[in-house]
């Protein structure tokens, strides 16, 4: 039964009012224990200075790992290496071609891909071994669209890679993108893409196979992913602005 208006004390008051006004007082019971936006910065402090640290600290291994593989001894590989040599030349002069171009001491044959549920990996499947581990002199992006300003806190230059970071406010909002270039080492190393929010196909940068990536973020926006190789040198363009301004990047490193 459901009450009168302007029942007296004895009105007799329906289940789905009763249960309302329970959920009602127990939705502010959980509100009022919720911490304040004080308390919750406290809780939850601001972590981006970890991503900072976190790019100097592989940057440094990376260096370390550099330098420990250019000293590493190689004896027990001569014997294996000689025997490559030897049988190269041999097809060189059958073919009638004694080049020494770095596409015959070394070469990136082909990107592999690897889909999963969740993310994208990418490796590269590399043949014999590079004479130089370094990125040609003066490598690097050389557009910046308007308005953006690199985060040096938050991007680093080695010899055989670098990371940019780049940043712009708009009315409140941030846009955000970087650029990745480093040179494919024998073996490659492992990149690792999302897939479950991003839709990819191919497309050119500068004549050359590129992937592109479309993702949705949670916030509606959409960021892009776009990588791709080129000389032994793998690059990656990755960021929240418009995708013409994501390939006029690609287009200018170099």
């Amino acid at each position: 039964m459901k009450s009168e208006p302007n029942a007296g004390p004895n009105a007799v008051v329906s289940f789905d009012a009763l249960l309302t006004l329970a959920l009602q007082e127990q939705t502010r019971r959980e509100l009022a224990a919720l911490p304040d936006a004080e308390a919750l910065q406290t809780l939850y402090p601001d972590t981006a200075g970890w991503d900072k640290r976190l790019r100097r600290a592989l940057a440094e291994r990376r260096k370390l790992e550099s330098k420990a593989a250019r000293s590493a001894p190689r004896v027990r590989w001569m014997p294996l290496r000689r025997l490559v040599t030897v049988a190269a030349v041999l097809v060189l002069v059958l073919a009638g071609a004694l080049a020494t171009s770095a596409e015959v001491r070394y070469a990136v044959r082909h990107a592999v891909l690897q889909w999963t549920d969740i993310d994208l990996r990418l490796t590269y499947d590399t043949e014999g071994a590079p004479a130089d581990l370094t990125l040609p002199q003066g490598y690097a992006d050389h557009y910046v669209p308007e308005g953006f300003v690199l985060d040096e806190g938050n991007s680093y230059d080695m010899e055989e890679e670098f990371f940019h970071g780049y940043d712009r406010m708009v009315n409140g909002e941030k846009y955000s993108y970087s650029v990745t270039c480093y040179v494919i080492r024998p073996g490659g190393q492992i990149e690792s893409f999302d897939s479950e929010h991003t839709v990819y196909e191919m497309i050119q940068v500068n004549g050359i196979e590129a992937t592109l990536g479309t993702s949705s973020n949670y916030d509606g926006s959409t960021s892009y992913y776009l990588f791709w190789e080129d000389n032994g040198i793998h690059h990656t363009v990755y960021g929240n602005l418009a995708k013409e301004e994501i390939l006029k990047i690609a287009e200018a490193i170099y």
